[in-house]
Parts: structure tokens; C-alpha cells; sequence
């Protein structure tokens, strides 16, 4: 991210000298076809950042970014992005998970039930408040183990079930 972040600032120089001022030009043409265009836009949104998540099972979901998924909570459509717009992480349960009910969250955790048309390998996920998944339990599986882990780590409170 910090080389993207120079190669930008290296670019947006006022006072650029010929050398950039030529690769600027060249960058600009580039921009105008679509496949470059995604993927400078990938570069600079980073869908693809991967967090490491320390104490967490081997997931390809955990620390990778939650899609915005279209979500109905409460019988009313929405999304994903919908639920972190306070700034607070979402614990989001998609399938029935009654062991979820025990776990105490912290106050900057709001838990949501939803459903989803959508294909998703998740029944449940703990989205930290920057859109990353910091836990994930499979469909099918009923286990909240490193959930009190994530939480700990992720919203520095100390969390016990029940």
C-alpha cells in the first residue's frame, strides 16, 4: 500500500520533472481503457488487501474484505455496507446459530440476523468496522471458537461467553 500511496503522490507532483511528467502522460492514456482502469482502482481501494488475523483458523474469508452483500435484516432489504455506517464492527449471523446468542459483545459490536439470496460460504462473520472479516464460521458449521478471540483482538475488551 505504501509503494501504491508514493507511486501516486510521484505522479501528482505539481512540479513534476520531465521523467514523470512523460510517465503521467502515459498513465493517463492507460486509464482510459477499462481493464487498466479496474485495476488501478483495485490498487488504490484495495479489494484484494488481505489483513493477517493472528489466532484464527486458516479462512481465505478471515481478513480479506466482505462483500456487500444484498442482506433483508428485520424484513427490510439492505446491505452490508448499510450495517458499518456508525463506524462499529457487525457480528452478522446468516443462518439460524443459537450458540451465537451466547456470546456477550462489546459495545462497538452490533450484532445483526439477516438472510441472503446471495451465494455466501459464511453462517456467520464478524466484520471489523473498516469492511475486513475478522472471524467467519462456515455454513453448516455450529462452533463460535476464536470468536471471543476475534472480539478481544479486534475491540481490545475483554469477552467471555454468556
Amino acid at each position: 500500500m505504501l509503494h501504491h500511496t508514493r507511486a501516486q503522490r510521484a505522479l501528482a507532483e505539481r512540479r513534476p520533472t520531465p521523467d514523470v511528467a512523460a510517465l503521467r502522460d502515459i498513465v493517463t492514456e492507460l486509464i482510459r481503457l477499462p481493464d487498466a482502469n479496474r485495476y488501478l482502482a483495485g490498487l488504490v481501494s484495495g479489494p484484494g488487501l488481505r489483513y493477517p488475523m493472528p489466532d484464527q483458523p486458516d479462512d481465505p474469508l478471515v481478513g480479506g474484505r466482505m462483500p456487500d452483500l444484498e442482506l433483508t435484516v428485520d424484513g427490510r432489504p439492505g446491505r452490508v455496507s448499510e450495517l458499518l455506517h456508525d463506524g462499529r464492527g457487525v457480528l452478522l449471523t446468516l443462518e439460524q446459530r443459537s450458540d451465537l446468542d451466547a456470546v456477550r459483545l462489546p459495545d462497538g459490536v452490533a450484532r445483526y440476523w439477516a438472510k441472503t439470496a446471495e451465494q455466501f460460504p459464511a453462517s456467520a462473520v464478524l466484520i471489523r468496522p473498516d469492511g475486513h472479516i475478522g472471524w467467519a464460521s462456515r455454513r453448516g458449521e455450529l462452533s463460535a471458537d476464536g470468536l471471543p478471540v476475534a472480539l478481544r483482538r479486534w475491540f481490545t475488551l475483554s469477552v467471555t461467553p454468556g
